[in-house]
Parts: structure tokens; sequence; C-alpha cells
């Protein structure tokens, strides 16, 4: 019954990389979250979810919504939750669209908030990674969909401190670095030892 009612609504299964992510200016970040499904609680590996490289240090500050969502019963609306942290999971926010909506079916739910006047605007690590999860806070089907995002787009809006980190090099490059360091390190001690300072 639940593959039929999602197959006359034309969801199709999601996995992670379906989430389809398109910059629209410096410091805007664009998803379109059509067909993703609200799964397990929030951090299970059913989840789809995505890192977003937004650059080391920028901070997120502000989250608008367009979304028409659909949960199947006994799920409720008001149970889809996106979260938004950074990749280590020290600083975040937890949306919920449809709060309060404590009803199964469809419903399109519209808004945006500017985090700093709330006070909940966070920065990414050094890595400058976004993550983002949709997660049910109310789990009616373990291991299967409860709801899904039917269409829409979020907005994330971001003041970027950094630019995106450089690649972490290979063991090979480390050698070399290691290797470069230790020479100019024995010509400084060399250099010192031929420096004489006269305090007169």
């Amino acid at each position: 019954m639940k593959t039929t009612l999602k197959a006359l609504a034309a969801a199709t299964a999601l996995t992670a990389a379906a989430l389809v992510a398109a910059p629209a200016s410096a410091g805007t970040l664009i998803l379109d979250v059509t067909d993703v499904d609200s799964i397990d609680g929030l951090g299970d590996p059913d989840n789809v979810f995505g890192f977003f490289d937004i650059g080391a240090g920028s901070v997120v500050t502000s989250i608008a919504w367009d979304l028409e969502m659909y949960a199947d019963s006994p799920s409720w609306l008001s149970e889809m939750a996106i979260y938004f942290g950074d990749s280590l999971g020290l600083s975040s926010v937890i949306l919920t669209p449809a709060v309060g909506d404590d009803f199964s079916g469809l419903g399109v739910y519209a808004g945006s908030g500017y985090l700093p006047d709330l006070g909940l605007d966070f920065a990414v690590g050094a890595d400058g990674l976004l993550y983002i999860e949709f997660f049910e806070t109310f789990v009616d089907f373990p291991n299967d969909w409860d709801g899904f995002y039917v269409s829409g787009t979020l907005t994330i809006g971001y003041d970027e401190v950094g630019g995106p980190v450089a690649p972490i090099p290979e063991p090979a490059t480390w050698a070399m670095m290691i290797g470069g360091l230790g020479a100019a390190g024995a010509m400084l001690r060399r250099r010192k030892a031929n420096v004489s300072v006269n305090f007169a």
C-alpha cells in the first residue's frame, strides 16, 4: 500500500548523491529536494544526507524553504525535519517546516529565518562542509519512509569567511614537505651559528 501511494504521488527512491545543489550566487546554496524521503531518526544511515562545501569557517545566516510535503498515515507532517550543521556535529539548527500540523497527508510550507536574529547562526569548521540530513522526529515505519518531499527547494544563505580548503596532500607530498622543512631548518641552524651579536 505504501509503495502504491508513493508511486501515485510520482515519487522515486533517492540516495544522498541525488540531492541537486546549484550555487545561485556567492553566499547562497539552493537545494532541490524533490522526491527526498524522510525515513528514520536523526543519524540513521538510511536517511538522505549530504555534505556541501561552503568555505572554511563560513557562517550560516539564513534558511528559506518552499516545500510540498507528504506524510503517510499514521505519520504526521510535523514529524518531518531537516538538520543543518557542521561536519563534526558541534553546531546545528533543526528545521521543522510543518510544526504543529499533527496529521498525515499533503501540506505546502514556505518561509524563511534570519538566524542571527534568533541567535542560531553557526559556523562550519575548517573543512568548510555544511552537513544536511532529512529525518523523522518520530519513526512510524523503521527502515522505510514515513514521508517525503513531493517538490520544493531549500535556500541556505551564508557569509563566506574563508574559501574552499586545499585537498589533503598525499603521503609522497608530505614526505617532500617534511624533507624541505628539515633542509630549511638545517640551513637556519647553520646560519645562526655564523651570526654574532654584539651587545655594546
